[in-house]
């Protein structure tokens, strides 16, 4: 298992059940691949991260392996994000049509209409606050990267010998806000301050981890870009 990249989800399966993690990663049952017809949530919140990655990908400094665009694209401004609420109907709406094979009628009807129109009200409320984020702030805004792919390595002292593990993941969006760094990590669900805001608790790492829903992956986010920028995000 450890010859491969591992990612936070695998981790975090493990630490939620071991008996799924053996079944899911180990013995690769995989999970049957159908189109759904009433759409799941881990569906549902990667076609809003789709659409939201198309809308903020043209002004991304660098590409998705880090690579500077050239020409550089400017930073981010009041009027980029309202020109994005204008787009971000017929993006969605593409998205879902690309998923269901071309038919509408399976999400223009039932549970699935209902899907459809809280993803946009979600993309509509991240476009939002967005526009606020900017409209406070007196920093000029540059868009780092988008869906950034990134890895780095460990090595653990394991049984009277040396283990590197090899970490690999993908970052929604990375910001520069004046001479600080932002990471953010789209949740499509609801999130509380308890499933971010990490807590050491007596009783070691597992338990912490698993009393702190995201708090895994954004350690691991804060792990990638430390090795890409030499210094932890700011926010």
């Amino acid at each position: 298992f450890f010859e491969r990249s591992i990612s936070a989800s695998s981790i975090n399966k493990y630490l939620a059940c071991p008996l799924d993690f053996y079944y899911r990663y180990i013995v690769e049952f995989g999970d049957e691949k159908n189109v759904e017809e009433e759409i799941e949530s881990s569906t549902f919140g990667s076609l809003i991260h789709k659409t939201l990655e198309l809308l903020f990908q043209p002004f991304a400094q660098r590409d998705s392996k880090g690579l500077a665009v050239v020409p550089a694209p400017k930073n981010l401004t009041v009027r980029d994000i309202q020109k994005m609420m204008r787009e971000y109907k017929p993006i969605l709406h593409q998205q879902f049509l690309k998923y269901f094979n071309g038919d509408d009628q399976l999400f223009l009807q039932g549970k699935n209409l209902l899907s459809y129109e809280m993803a946009l009200q979600i993309t509509y409320n991240v476009l939002v606050k967005e526009q606020k984020f900017i409209e406070s702030t007196s920093e000029i805004i540059f868009i780092e990267q988008v869906e950034a792919e990134m890895e780095t390595s460990i090595t653990i002292n394991l049984m009277g010998g040396e283990k590197t593990i090899n970490f690999k993941g993908y970052i929604d969006r990375i910001d520069r806000v004046g001479d600080k760094y932002r990471v953010i990590d789209y949740k499509s669900g609801s999130v509380e301050d308890k499933n971010v805001n990490f807590v050491l608790k007596e009783n070691g790492l597992n338990s912490s981890f698993t009393s702190c829903k995201h708090a895994l992956q954004l350690t691991l986010y804060c792990l990638f870009f430390k090795e890409k920028y030499n210094c932890l995000p700011d926010t």
